[in-house]
């Protein structure tokens, strides 16, 4: 028994009974089996090596949206969707890092200048050429930062940030090779 601050007032502690029933343990949610639709929509973010974040800004949804379809959530994903998503392969292309890995950008260029048939010390041709300041071609003349093997796309208007593949699709483009 404990003493109260109230003169004449005795507290008495009370155990309370445990009402609450005991919790199964958590199931691990179960994988939910995509339509061929989702599954492609899946296959084709792995082949463009992009993020949800990065995929669902390309094709105009947000990333909860993108999640439900890859995730099983629907029961498919929108036509106009998927077609966004196959064009966005066919024009980009797998992201083949091969190609690039083990070549310095200094060389890379002095290929992607020779194609476009500008000569390799004109950094503003170059620059012009592909989208990007004189300043970069500078810094990837003396191997100093290369493009990420796939770019950002930009804003609805805008062109966004180029990644290698991209570059050399315009440079395959506009070069005549």
């Amino acid at each position: 028994m404990k003493i109260s601050a109230v003169p004449g007032v005795r507290l008495v502690a009370r155990e309370r009974p445990n009402n609450a029933l005991p919790m199964p343990p958590k199931r691990p949610p179960k994988a939910a089996k995509l339509s061929l639709d989702q599954e492609e929509l899946v296959n084709i973010r792995h082949q463009l090596s992009y993020s949800q974040d990065l995929f669902a800004k390309a094709l105009g949804i947000g990333v909860p949206c993108l999640a439900s379809y890859e995730y099983g959530r629907t029961s498919g994903v929108p036509e106009n969707i998927m077609g966004k998503a196959r064009g966005l392969l066919e024009e980009v292309g797998c992201a083949d890092a091969e190609e690039y890995e083990n070549i310095p950008m200094n060389e890379i260029l002095t290929m992607w200048a020779k194609q476009l048939g500008i000569v390799y010390e004109d950094d503003i041709a170059l620059s012009k050429a592909l989208t990007v300041s004189p300043a970069t071609i500078s810094r990837w003349k003396n191997n100093k930062t290369r493009p990420p093997m796939i770019g950002k796309p930009g804003r609805p208007g805008e062109s966004g940030r180029l990644g290698l593949k991209q570059l050399r699709e315009l440079v395959r483009k506009f070069g005549g090779k």
